[in-house]
């Protein structure tokens, strides 16, 4: 089964603005609302708001994923949204293996958003060659809102970085890994562009990228940040265009 059969092949109709936006793009069906957004290069949007994906042509792991489960969520369809850490290494993306090298670093924690349906977990980040690593690897994961995506995962993701930079005693401090962390997004993203090229969504992607059946049964709750430090999640009317 390819990654995007994994998802509902419901007809999209207009049932508000990220479904409208789908509509508008030319997408009949959520099947085909899948493969396009799969097919985007990935980069970050000028503004943290899903809606601009398909209007730029672009976007992240969190942008992509939540503009679709935003969509499934206005048509009534089982896609969840699933935010999670796992350790990026040069194994994962050469690409940042002179900034991990120049830090004295091995890794460092990235969040990630995927889809997950019917026991699965999909990613649908980057559809070309690389960036190959697994759900399997969330040392912890959580389903969130659509709403989600922005302010609460990186408050979220900030403070993973803060217990994980005492945990493994290095040197630097939280800010610093942060910044790190900022440029090994450029450099994927930089990278992905270059070498991006023509993929058939009707087909598997390379294993471990994309679906991985089953999913990961250790959905911890190492997310639970104490009630003072906890963000704040938006709701609905505060996310939503009029």
């Amino acid at each position: 089964m390819s990654i995007i059969e994994s998802l509902p092949s419901n007809s999209i109709y207009d049932q508000g603005p990220a479904s409208r936006a789908f509509l508008s793009y030319g997408c009949p069906d959520f099947h085909h609302a899948a493969q396009t957004i799969w097919k985007l290069p990935y980069g970050r949007n000028s503004a943290p708001d899903e809606l601009l994906v398909l209007d730029e042509g672009q976007g992240t792991c969190s942008t992509k994923h939540g503009l679709l489960a935003r969509c499934a969520n206005e048509l009534g369809l089982e896609v969840e949204l699933v935010l999670g850490i796992y350790l990026l290494t040069p194994e994962h993306s050469p690409e940042i293996a002179s900034i991990l090298r120049d830090a004295e670093l091995d890794s460092l924690p990235e969040a990630h958003c995927i889809l997950r349906c019917s026991g699965s977990l999909i990613d649908l980040t980057f559809s070309g060659e690389g960036k190959r690593w697994s759900p399997a690897e969330f040392m912890a994961y959580e389903t969130i809102r659509a709403e989600d995506v922005h302010d609460y995962k990186k408050t979220i993701h900030r403070l993973f970085i803060d217990g994980w930079s005492l945990r493994h005693h290095t040197d630097l401090r939280a800010a610093e890994i942060w910044t790190l962390r900022e440029r090994c997004v450029m450099a994927l993203a930089q990278s992905d562009k270059r070498q991006r090229a023509p993929h058939d969504a009707t087909a598997q992607p390379a294993s471990p990228n994309g679906l991985m059946p089953g999913g990961n049964d250790r959905e911890t709750q190492v997310f639970s940040a104490p009630e003072s430090q906890a963000p704040p999640r938006p709701t609905p009317a505060q996310k939503d265009r009029p």
